[in-house]
């Protein structure tokens, strides 16, 4: 019996040897594959200093190879046909390395590649070749953006995204170079193109996040795009253009901006005037954006001024080639989401920007086109429940007539969401809870909100019928309610930061109970906690809701961007503080033309139309009491 033991033991320390062996020699030659890449890489960059740019993109190309070899490897694909198919094209070698989830404790896979990518890029437009630089560059924000999905926790995510921003910048630069160079054809493709990167550069971890709610609601997830097709330029067309479908749809216009360390570039688009790029200076930029926030309350006269140097900024003369009072949706980037866009003067005119367009802001085209998804899911779950209501339809109608009244009620419904109220929570100066700035502090209690609570009677009577909550209600039961309104409507303090460690703590302030402290929190919004909402609107009647941390990936960050994240359609939100009378008479008049004006108009439209309501009261006429607050999502 010991004999039979140690035969089999023996056998076990045998095989575990030649296991071990085998692995050290595998991940032996792993090793060796990377150092011989790494190795070429910074041959090839010596080689295209010197200017010798062919030798330089051979060396890349074996660089590349040793890479993809490492897959094979990984992968067992050791017949030599395989490997040379894989060879032949980057496109092809990308598209399975993308399907394979490669992780080496060494060195990042990934980010080895797109130095490669991003290498043979540089190479090619210092020979002047700009669309052979340009598909390289697809390759290396591809390869990049896919290994964002190993990031975990948010700040990761964000940081990840930021990394991949010098490309979007050098793609959108070469690109703008490349125009004048083509043929009109071309150019409306690469116009197309350089708007979807520029689309790609933000509102990435929003899309996922937003993804995953939508997952959860309705058990879609959005539209999914093929890995096949998008490392191309004909793709990143096609992509501009999927995502434009839904401003087509209502006639609306786009002015979307990309702000890079020298330049903002701006893309301007319309069903009547097709789109176009244009490049602006933004030497000063920052500190014209501040003097506009430092003197919305100090000092009229600096105010205008700075308005008027921020035309030079954001406001090209072709905005006047669109169609008047036409919809604007405007898609801010970087320090520009800190903007009032509305109060800007179009260049050559003395019109502002709201008093021409209805304007509504979208964190990115994708974003914006996702939440339209969203809401045609709804739409169809929520009319597919109303089929069996006989105060709507009759029961015993035929199939063809219902799938008719259908497509008639979704229009209805789409077309204004106030038909779609039902279940609404109203929240207006709650029993504040205590707040303190710093763990040691002592807690100081919120001021209560006066005039909160008229505004909140007052709207309930705009409202009519509506199942409300109010003041009395705490934290815990406002939070179990929210997923079910249609509408949310918030009159409180709130509080948000701009410092990326103390962004996840910007809060709305609730009546505190035994199991909240009476703060919802960002970070409580995003953690799943609080059940996918699917509210139309949510209102943030409080100051600098719209405020946060400031990210070029992502926009801002804060309660607005956490609202859209867990599945609201629409936020209202404002940029500063407004006195409480001011803000409290701007709700009341934007929900009466939302709900009873006999145009039915949309939502932004009734807040272009609050905001003027307040412009010509003697009291209010300056825009530090009506201008801050601002529409982000569906329009």
């Amino acid at each position: 019996m010991l004999t039979k033991l140690n035969y089999f033991l023996n056998k076990f320390i045998l095989l575990w040897f030649i296991a071990f062996f085998a692995s050290t020699a595998y991940n032996q030659e792993i090793n060796e594959l990377y150092s011989d890449s790494k190795k070429l890489l910074e041959i090839s960059y010596d080689q295209a200093l010197a200017g010798n740019f062919d030798e330089s993109i051979e060396s890349t190309q074996k660089s590349l190879n040793y890479l993809y070899r490492i897959f094979l490897t990984q992968t067992n694909q050791r017949p030599e046909n395989r490997i040379k198919n894989l060879l032949n094209s980057n496109r092809n070698s990308l598209y399975q390395i993308i399907d394979f989830d490669y992780n080496n404790d060494e060195f990042d896979y990934y980010k080895s590649l797109s130095k490669c990518y991003e290498s043979l890029a540089a190479v090619y437009y210092n020979k002047n070749e700009l669309t052979a630089s340009l598909d390289y560059y697809i390759l290396a924000e591809f390869t990049l953006r896919y290994s964002m999905t190993d990031s975990v926790d948010l700040e990761q995510k964000i940081a990840a995204a930021e990394k991949i921003m010098s490309i979007y910048e050098v793609f959108i630069g070469i690109t703008h170079e490349l125009l004048p160079t083509i043929d009109s054809n071309s150019q409306v493709k690469y116009v197309y193109a350089s708007m979807a990167m520029a689309d790609r550069s933000r509102q990435q971890v929003l899309q996922n996040l937003i993804g995953n709610a939508t997952s959860e609601k309705y058990g879609y997830t959005f539209i999914p795009q093929s890995f096949q097709n998008e490392l191309s330029i004909d793709y990143l067309d096609f992509e501009a253009n999927n995502s434009l479908k839904t401003i087509r749809k209502y006639q609306g216009n786009v002015l979307s901006f990309f702000v890079s360390d020298e330049s903002i570039y701006y893309w301007i688009y319309s069903e009547n005037y097709g789109v176009d790029m244009g490049k602006l200076h933004n030497q000063g930029l920052h500190s014209v954006v501040q003097d506009v926030k430092n003197n919305i309350y100090k000092n009229e006269e600096k105010l205008d001024i700075a308005l008027a140097k921020l035309t030079n900024y954001v406001a090209p003369p072709s905005l006047n080639n669109l169609v008047h009072t036409s919809d604007l949706i405007i898609i801010p980037h970087g320090i520009l989401n800190s903007v009032p866009f509305e109060l800007i003067k179009i260049y050559g005119t003395n019109q502002s920007i709201g008093e021409k367009f209805t304007v509504s802001y979208a964190p990115s085209l994708t974003t914006l086109y996702q939440l339209e998804y969203n809401k045609r899911l709804y739409l169809a779950a929520r009319l597919n429940n109303l089929k069996s209501d006989a105060t709507i339809f009759d029961e015993k109608m035929s199939d063809s007539i219902w799938y008719a009244k259908y497509n008639s009620v979704f229009e209805l419904f789409d077309l204004n969401s106030k038909y779609l109220l039902d279940s609404i929570v109203l929240v207006g100066n709650p029993i504040m809870p205590e707040f303190k700035e710093d763990q040691d502090d002592l807690p100081i209690k919120l001021s209560p909100r006066e005039k909160s609570d008229e505004e909140v009677m007052a709207i309930s009577g705009i409202l009519r019928n509506s199942v409300i909550l109010n003041s009395q209600e705490t934290e815990t039961e406002i939070k179990k309610f929210m997923p079910k309104a249609s509408l949310v409507h918030f009159a409180t303090h709130s509080g948000s930061y701009s410092d990326k460690n103390e962004v996840l703590k910007s809060w709305i302030a609730l009546s505190p109970d035994n199991s909240n402290n009476g703060f919802l929190t960002v970070e409580e919004l995003l953690s799943g906690e609080i059940a996918p909402l699917r509210a139309e609107l949510v209102v943030l009647s409080a100051c600098e809701t719209s405020g946060g941390q400031i990210t070029n990936s992502e926009g801002t960050i804060g309660l607005q961007w956490a609202l859209l994240s867990a599945g609201a359609f629409r936020v209202i939100a404002s940029q500063w503080s407004v006195p409480d009378a001011a803000t409290k008479d701007l709700m009341i008049s934007f929900y009466e033309h939302w709900l009873h004006d006999e145009d039915i108009p949309t939502i932004a439209q009734s807040l272009k139309r609050a905001k003027k309501d307040m412009s010509i009261k003697p009291k209010y006429h300056h825009p530090k009491y009506w201008a801050a607050f601002q529409l982000i999502g569906v329009r």
